[in-house]
C-alpha cells in the first residue's frame, strides 16, 4: 500500500457515490490501509461531514456482530 495524501477526499466522493459503505468495503475499495481510513472517517464524523449509523451485520464469525455503516451527509438531504 502506498501513502495517501489526499485520503479524505478519496474517501468523500466515494461515500457521495455509493449508498453504504462499511470501513472494510471502504479500505478494499481504494486499496488503503484499513487503520489509516478508521482514523479518517473517524475524523469526518466527528466534523460532521458524514453520518455512521450501527446497521450492517458482520460477515466474520469473530469479532463485533455489528458494524457502523457510513454514508454522506448530503444523501439524506
Amino acid at each position: 500500500m502506498k501513502r495517501r495524501p489526499k485520503l479524505t477526499i478519496d474517501i468523500l466522493t466515494l461515500l457521495k457515490r455509493g449508498t453504504g459503505l462499511t470501513q472494510a468495503q471502504i479500505s478494499q475499495q481504494l486499496k488503503a490501509k484499513p487503520h489509516s481510513v478508521r482514523a479518517v472517517l473517524w475524523k469526518l464524523v466527528r466534523q460532521g461531514k458524514i453520518s455512521a449509523t450501527k446497521s450492517a451485520k458482520a460477515a466474520t464469525i469473530t469479532g463485533p456482530k455489528v458494524v457502523n455503516v457510513y454514508c454522506s451527509v448530503e444523501g439524506f438531504a
